[in-house]
């Protein structure tokens, strides 16, 4: 009998539901920015050394160079939460009862989240360098919702426009200069036109995260968040409003903002 009991135990595939996978996305989120607006922004102030400079203090200071690898660990972090973000984008696309509202909301947030995004960054109330990445996240939006209207069409012409969609979605997010938008285009391209081919899904988006990466657009490690993609159950339920997921990110801005630029600098 314990033979038995033996053989039946065996090793099972975790389950992630999207309360889980909002939980992780919220955390590294809030990590990469604590890395990248109190350490690099505020206590290192990288903006003041060109990167010789950099190097050179590097080599002679052991505080300085601890601060950079912290900075440069909690950017890792933060680069998790960018393909998790693009899954449960595309999943709440394609799950939403009231796609106007879904967008409407994810607009909203993202005209909310620009002052504070500005002021973390750089101090200012306004600065047009880059957009908050939630205007990456209602372009997406957008894109496929053409995603869905080309598929009253056959298989190749729909998946030749897809292509040439995702192709303009790029090019808008380059001319608006919308932060993360490359990542995110191309992480929902993937999720949404191979949702129902895990396999190809889960390698294409290993290579967009890697390339993404390469750009300076997310983290390499990004990559192994793609393993809590791969354990989705389905289970949308989740333990609080989901309006708190999206006010998250503007009064972490706000806190992170303050603390760097009226606490540090």
């Amino acid at each position: 009998m314990k033979r038995q009991a033996r053989r039946n135990t065996g090793w099972r595939l975790p389950s992630a539901t999207a309360w889980g996978l909002k939980l992780f996305s919220c955390i590294t989120l809030i990590l990469g920015s604590v890395g990248t607006i109190i350490l690099e922004t505020g206590i290192i102030n990288v903006g003041q050394y060109t990167t010789e400079e950099l190097n050179s203090l590097l080599e002679n200071n052991s505080v300085l160079m601890g601060q950079v690898g912290a900075a440069v660990v909690l950017n890792f972090i933060g680069g998790l939460a960018l393909p998790i973000i693009a899954f449960l984008l595309t999943e709440g696309f394609l799950k939403t009862g009231d796609y106007k509202k879904y967008l409407l909301t994810v607009l909203l947030f993202a005209v909310l989240s620009e002052i504070p995004y500005d002021f973390a960054m750089t101090g200012s109330v306004f600065d047009w360098s880059s957009q908050n990445p939630m205007f990456s996240t209602a372009l997406c939006l957008i894109m496929m919702y053409f995603f869905k209207m080309t598929e009253r069409w056959g298989t190749l012409t729909s998946g030749a426009l897809k292509l040439l969609i995702t192709l303009c979605a790029i090019v808008w997010i380059v001319m608006l200069r919308f932060s993360y938008g490359l990542s995110m285009i191309l992480l929902t391209a993937v999720f949404y036109c191979f949702r129902n081919r895990s396999g190809i899904k889960m390698f294409l988006g290993f290579i967009v995260t890697l390339f993404c990466a390469f750009m300076g657009q997310g983290s390499y490690i990004g990559a192994l968040s793609l393993y809590g993609v791969y354990c989705y159950n389905g289970v949308r339920e989740l333990k609080c409003s989901k309006y708190v997921f999206y006010a998250i990110y503007p009064i972490q801005l706000l806190v992170l903002g303050a603390v760097t630029w009226f606490g540090i600098r």
